[in-house]
């Protein structure tokens, strides 16, 4: 995903497209948190450097929003 391939929307459908997909793995859907000025940068940090070849970021940031979703729904 680019940070920005679309005129306008871009985290919230690329955001929606990764829901999907996971729900599609039988995974559940996850919460990216950007809310907050902290989260929106590390989350385009993450996201420019995947576009540079380098996943581990948003893979660390993906499998953590997982990992606090299943925890949400056991509790």
């Amino acid at each position: 995903m680019w940070i920005h391939p679309f005129a306008d929307y871009n985290g919230r459908i690329g955001r929606l497209l990764n829901n999907i997909i996971l729900l599609d793995l039988n995974l559940p859907p996850i919460e990216l948190r950007v809310e907050t000025k902290m989260g929106r940068k590390k989350y385009i940090e993450v996201l420019a450097k995947a576009d540079k070849g380098d996943y581990k970021g948003l893979e660390k940031l993906i499998r953590s929003a997982i990992e606090e979703s299943i925890e949400e729904i056991e509790n």
